[in-house]
């Protein structure tokens, strides 16, 4: 229906470039801060540098919703594959009610999956539910934990706990000593560096990096250029050398939320079987942090990271109590073995549009 409750005949389509500003009109109608066009040109272009494969829900008066999704390689089970990752799934509030949403993702999901044999992406709680009511995709009951480490302990507990700020500032300093004493040390020996351009070292990283996965985003050289360092957003990556490679890499990005100053670490990619090499780089994150004066660092918590977060003062903090539910959702065309287990994904910040 439109505004005045009259039904109108609702139109399905791909967008064209032609649509773009009608997408960001949407767009910035719906979320709480509006995106500049620079931001949403980074979302839309993707890693390819080409519009995303967006389908439009449309009648005479306007755009009522879309859905969009970008190609990008997948590491599965030892094979490399063309995939896709959902980004955006939006109804206009007048025509919420339709069952537009449904349709979006299921006229979306098969026109992209007649090319690629898998398309993920994450839901919300809202949206979650519409994908669990209408079983269009496969999604994981269980939201995805986070692991955080504390930074300004005394702030958060006057926050969280409403302490006296005295009694918070003697806890958080008996936190602090407790901290240094059982995280594990930077290796001093390691050069870090930051990286502002991305070469062909990245590459050869991603191609030994890799190997633990068994399901996974490929983060190469291409990926990261398009997701860090050509956004808009303040993202900073760091990587350690060895002999003049690239042993591993850092992307975060600090900024308030959640009524905190919060670092989100995007990415973390080292060597095999390098744990210095994710400590130290973990450790820069720390001072960086600090420096910037969060209170805390969250993460997605991994099998692939969660002994080397732990060491750094990470702990779990189970996914009920995130700040922002979601959960991660997957349409396959063919059996995808060890698919249907979380544990088996690397998922990160990086992996999602919420930051």
């Amino acid at each position: 229906m439109d505004a005045i409750g009259i039904k109108i005949m609702i139109n399905f389509r791909l967008a064209t470039e032609e649509d773009f500003p009608e997408l960001v009109k949407l767009r910035n109608r719906l979320m709480k801060q509006p995106q500049d066009e620079a931001m949403w040109r980074w979302i839309l272009n993707g890693p390819e540098h080409q519009m995303l494969t967006t389908l439009i829900a449309e009648n005479s008066i306007r755009i009522a919703g879309m859905f969009t999704s970008f190609p990008l390689s997948l590491y599965v089970n030892g094979q490399t594959i063309p995939g896709a990752r959902a980004n955006e799934l939006m109804i206009d509030p007048d025509y919420r009610g339709q069952k537009l949403a449904a349709k979006l993702i299921e006229y979306l999901t098969k026109f992209v999956l007649e090319e690629k044999p898998m398309i993920y992406g994450f839901a919300n709680q809202k949206s979650y539910k519409a994908v669990e009511k209408y079983g269009v995709w496969h999604s994981f009951d269980e939201i995805v934990p986070l692991a955080i480490c504390p930074i300004n302990i005394p702030r958060l507990l006057q926050i969280r706990l409403k302490i006296p700020g005295w009694l918070a500032s003697i806890v958080g300093h008996m936190g602090q000593i407790g901290y240094q004493l059982v995280t594990s040390k930077p290796n001093a020996s390691m050069s870090i560096t930051a990286i502002d351009t991305t070469d062909e070292r990245l590459d050869s990283l991603w191609e030994q990096a890799k190997q633990p996965f068994k399901i996974a985003a490929v983060r190469d050289r291409k990926y990261i250029h398009w997701r860090y360092l050509e956004s808009p957003n303040n993202y900073h990556v760091y990587g350690v050398e060895e002999d003049g490679k690239i042993i591993g890499i850092i992307a975060f990005i600090i900024r308030d939320m959640f009524g905190y100053r919060a670092a989100f670490l995007m990415d973390l990619i080292t060597l095999p079987e390098r744990d210095d090499a994710k400590e130290t780089l973990l450790y820069h994150l720390r001072i960086s942090a600090e420096e910037d004066s969060a209170d805390l660092i969250l993460a997605l918590n991994n099998v692939y990271h969660w002994q080397s977060l732990k060491r750094a003062g990470f702990i779990r903090i189970p996914g009920r109590f995130s700040p922002h539910e979601t959960h991660l959702t997957y349409k396959i065309r063919e059996s995808v073995p060890g698919i249907d287990d979380a544990s088996n994904w690397l998922i990160t910040w990086g992996d999602h549009d919420f930051v």
